[in-house]
């Protein structure tokens, strides 16, 4: 998809354990795709409506995130539907407002906002530890997430499984 400005967005924060799915995602595609002048990679421990600023000016934006359902194992990929964000912890909640109802907002406002916006989340196990590792469950996600994210610059597809009923 060349041509096509693209994001790559890996949010969470460092420090608390499995929070740092997202940014350990876009440290190991960084390399990967750093010849690519159209695909940004970018790591942010904000969320609602500090995204409208990050997406401004992309076609299309990957969010790698991670969730906490109890519905899934932890380290388990999933496809997470925008219109689903304010059932998921991490994407909803917990971040003043969930994502569908920021970008809703930006597009009101006028912003020039992605076309396309995919969300891959991991099932987390631990979103309350303060310490930089992961869990081993969510550790062992990474190389896949990597994966997955290089051929979805690629291909625009994710084959995995999609929530349709939330969590």
């Amino acid at each position: 998809m060349a041509g096509t400005r693209t994001l790559v967005l890996g949010l969470g924060n460092e420090i608390v354990s499995d929070d740092g799915f997202g940014p350990a995602v876009a440290q190991a595609c960084r390399g990967a795709l750093a010849g690519r002048p159209d695909v940004t990679v970018e790591t942010a421990s904000v969320a609602g409506f500090h995204l409208l600023d990050l997406f401004a000016g992309y076609d299309r934006v990957l969010i790698v995130d991670v969730v906490q359902t109890g519905a899934h194992p932890p380290g388990t990929l999933l496809i997470w539907p925008v219109s689903k964000s304010s059932e998921a912890r991490t994407l909803g909640g917990s971040h003043q407002t969930d994502l569908e109802t920021t970008l809703s907002l930006g597009r009101a406002i006028g912003m020039l906002l992605p076309e396309t916006l995919a969300v891959l989340v991991a099932e987390a196990l631990d979103l309350l530890t303060i310490q930089e590792a992961l869990s081993p469950a969510i550790a062992a996600a990474v190389p896949r997430a990597a994966a997955l994210v290089r051929g979805w610059v690629e291909t625009g597809e994710l084959p995995l499984p999609k929530i349709e009923t939330g969590a």
